[in-house]
Order: structure tokens, then sequence, then C-alpha cells
């Protein structure tokens, strides 16, 4: 079934953008009521959604009368339980009178975060054997980068690719390629995919990623992505975490939405909870709008309160690798008050250096002199710490849960003495947080010696 379903989603991308409206179509009114989504409900034409069919209901179903009101699909995602389709509101309003769906999710528009890191985070240390005299750098643990492609023929990159695919746009189909990132606007997944495990092969090992030794598994959904095209990411993640050798065990999502409140039934929300099922811990980046806490700035795809999804704030380490410096201006803080919308750790997000190529639009903007890397900050750059950092824990206990990960890294960070005082956490008992750094900063050989204990 999921084949005959696949084929029919590309037949449909590859054809015209059409739509067959039905004769009373346009006479229904818009049911914006949690049902449809205000921004689909008065779009002005076709759009994009995300449809979720009532408790119960079979997926195939839905997708059926999906089809008979009209409506064109785009892409099925078995594992989350939801299917991307394009539509006029009035095709939109024929499938929700049915009954037969409980939402019509909005396409929205999402946005990756940009703006001596291994050293502040104690990460050198344990790949220098700091912990036992054993070098903990990732190997055997599959790390999953969706974003905008990996430059799988970068040289730190060799020997680390277990794969690298790019989605079909509107279908969520995967396509194998060396080379995943995008000429005319690419750069930042590759980027990202080096400060996780990149070897540094380039600059003789000196620039290298948290976890050299993990493989990296590119999800290319392109460079301007939508939430049909980061649900299609974390699908391809679902459907193959256990299925490549090594298996995913991490996803980095260095990209969110804008501030707002976190939707426990989001696709986002729904994908996120059946990774963490499935034993892969999810990483995202706590977003670039600063803040002072008098309001949420966090990214809702964030905050999100699942055990094992982590939400990632971007801490200066001044260029020097100290361990209590203050939190860059731009990370995204939490509001005052409300520790859901705190970020749960930080990591260094200011002046990165990484692999990247010239040639990448995002990269150009950052080069040091070199046509291999590039310097560049957000809390784009502090995820996929933390995403090499649960490397190196699970290459030490691979019997952790996402939850456990997430909980050795809150309880074994750095309290950090700058920015907002430290208040009790009501998700971590164990341990504070506090709204512009969460636990405080990642500490490696502290995570990696608790892991072991476990």
């Amino acid at each position: 079934m999921k084949n005959a379903i696949m084929k029919r989603a590309l037949l449909a991308a590859v054809t015209s953008f059409g739509i067959a409206t039905t004769a009373n179509a346009g006479l229904l009114p818009l049911l914006g009521n949690g049902v449809v989504d205000a921004e689909v409900a008065n779009a002005s034409g076709p759009t994009l959604a995300l449809v979720h069919p009532a408790e119960g209901t079979p997926l195939t179903t839905v997708i059926s009368a999906a089809e008979t009101a009209g409506l064109q699909i785009n892409g099925v995602f078995e594992q989350v339980g939801v299917f991307g389709a394009t539509g006029t509101p009035a095709l939109f309003n024929v499938l929700a009178a049915t009954g037969l769906i409980s939402r019509v999710e909005y396409n929205q528009p999402l946005e990756y975060f940009l703006e001596t890191s291994n050293q502040a985070t104690g990460g050198q240390d344990a790949i220098n054997g700091a912990v036992g005299g054993v070098s903990y750098d990732g190997t055997g643990v599959g790390v999953a980068v969706v974003d905008s492609g990996i430059d799988g023929t970068h040289p730190d990159f060799a020997g680390r690719m277990g794969g690298n695919v790019k989605l079909i746009p509107l279908t969520g189909i995967a396509v194998p390629v060396p080379d995943s990132d995008t000429i005319s606007a690419g750069g930042h997944g590759t980027h990202v995919a080096g400060t996780v495990a990149g070897t540094g092969a380039a600059s003789n090992g000196i620039n290298h990623g948290a976890a050299p030794g993990a493989t990296l598994y590119g999800v290319s959904g392109g460079t301007a992505i939508s939430m049909h095209d980061a649900v299609a990411g974390l699908e391809w993640v679902l459907d193959n975490h256990d299925q490549v050798d090594p298996a995913i065990r991490v996803v980095n999502n260095s990209w969110g939405s804008a501030a707002g409140d976190h939707n426990p039934n989001s696709a986002t929300a729904l994908a996120n909870k059946a990774l963490v099922e499935a034993g892969v811990v999810v990483v995202f980046a706590a977003g670039n709008d600063g803040g002072n806490g008098s309001a949420q700035a966090t990214s809702p795809t964030c905050v999100d309160p699942t055990p094992g999804v982590i939400c990632v704030a971007a801490y200066d380490d001044q260029n020097s690798g100290v361990t209590n410096g203050p939190m860059a201006d731009f990370s995204s803080r939490g509001l005052a008050g409300s520790p859901n919308t705190y970020p749960d750790i930080s990591a260094p997000g200011a002046s990165i250096l990484a692999p990247c190529r010239l040639t990448l639009p995002i990269c150009a903007t950052g080069t040091n002199g070199s046509n291999e890397y590039a310097t560049l900050s957000g809390t784009s750059m502090a995820a996929p710490h933390i995403a090499g950092i649960a490397a190196q824990i699970l290459q030490a206990n691979p019997s952790l849960t996402p939850a456990e990960v997430e909980d050795i890294l809150e309880d074994t960070a750095r309290q950090i003495s700058f920015g907002a005082p430290y208040e009790a956490d009501p998700a971590n008992p164990t341990t504070p947080t506090s709204f512009d750094k969460g636990h405080g900063l990642v500490d490696v050989v502290a995570a990696i010696t608790e892991a072991l204990a476990r």
C-alpha cells in the first residue's frame, strides 16, 4: 500500500496544479474552528497543508476522501500519521465536512537558525581519553541531519557519510545523491553536519566536529524549508533509523518557526514523539530572536516537553574556550517564570568554524580565506554540538533512552554565572534551569562519566 501511495504522490507532483472543484464546494463556509487552520481557510488560492485524520480513522480512508474532494496528494507520512495535500480552502472544507479529519495544518514556513567550541564543552578532552583512557568520539552511532543538505564530497566527510538523500519537493520521496546541499542558496546543512561529525581532514584534524567518529545521514529538505519539508525529513528518519548501519540514534534540526505556543498536536510534535519512542534523540535549535525574558522568543518546535527532545541555546565562549561566559545576544530566551518555554541546555554557537564551500552562498559570508571552512553564528551552530555530544554519550552507553540522554545532559551541565538566575525546573527537579541558558553549558566529560554509571 505504501509504495502505491507514494507512486500516486509522485505522479501528482509532476502533473498540473490545476484543482478540480465540486459543484457546491464554493458554497461551504470556511471552517476555522480548530479543524482548518486560519491560514489555510483564508488562503486566496490553492495552498499546501498537512492533513490529520480523526482519531481511529485510517490514513488510507482519509486520503481517498481527499482525492474524492478534489485535493492533490503531496506526500504521505505514515509514521507521523499525516499527509500533504494541495487545494483551495473550499476543497479542504469539503474534506472537513466528512468528519474524517481532526485538523488541516498550515504548512508554516520555517527558517534555519544561523548567526575553540570543543574546548568549552570539554568534548576535546573526551575525545582525548579523559574518561578512563577511552576516546569517545561517537563511533558506532548514526546522526541524521535534517537540513538544506550535506556536501558529502567535502574532505571532512570522507568515511563519515552513511547516507545522503534529497527530498523531491511536494512528495516526501528521497533520492540518494553524493552532494545534497543546494548550490543556489545552500551551505547551512554542510556547516551544521561538520559541527556534528566533521573529521577536520582539510585542516590536519584541527577543525573537527563534536563527534568525528559518528556516522552522518544527510536529509535535504532544500533551502526554503517549510513544515511539509521538515515532516518529510523526520519521516525519512523514522522509516530508516533502524534500517541503516550504524543505526540512527540522534537527529539534528537546526531550524524552527517563529515564537509562539508549542502545539502538542502539530505534525512536528507527532514526529518528535514517534522518534523518541523509536529510541532517537531529537535535537532542536532555540532560535535567534534574542529577548530579555519579558516574552517567549524560543521556537515552539524547540520547546517540546517530550523527554528526549532537547532545545539548545547558544553560548559565547569568547573564541577562547571559556566555560563561564555570556550567552550569545541572538540566542532566543524563554518567558521568565514559564520554564516550559526555556531552552534545555546551552552549547557554543558564536563564531563557529566548520566545513563549507565558498560556492555555497551562506558560507561565502563567513569565509576565513579557505574554500573548506566558514565561520558562522547562530543557535543552528549550537544544536549540532549537542547532537554530536549525544552520539558520544550513546557510544559510552548504547542502552540509554533519549529521555535519559537529556536528563544526563541537564544534570551534568556547568552552571553559568552570567545572565538570568537559576530557578526550579518542574520537569527536572534535580537541577535548576534559567530562561536564557536552560540548565547551563554542556559538560561532555561529566556527561559521559554519568552515562557510564547508569
